[in-house]
């Protein structure tokens, strides 16, 4: 299965957005919970086990995508033992 372009850049801009929705929810979060007393600890160990998985789950997405796109690009090129007849 072959990917438009459009596909690969519409996938690649989702995950900067991705990527920039966490990094602000992660700056709130160490914003808000010291003012609002809560065991920040406790609270910052979850967050950061909840980044890692969904870092891995993009990280995994992406190579599968790029990795299909490369597939594709490898199955429309010539054969290189054309090449010389």
């Amino acid at each position: 299965m072959c990917f438009p372009i459009s596909a690969i850049i519409s996938v690649l801009i989702w995950c900067v957005i991705i990527g920039a929705v966490l990094a602000i929810l992660r700056l709130l979060i160490a914003f808000v919970l010291p003012r609002l007393g809560i065991g920040a600890d406790i609270v910052n160990l979850f967050v950061q086990v909840f980044m890692i998985i969904l870092w891995a789950v993009i990280t995994i997405a992406v190579i599968v995508i790029v990795g299909e796109a490369i597939v594709c690009l490898i199955g429309m090129a010539p054969s290189i033992g054309h090449l010389g007849r």
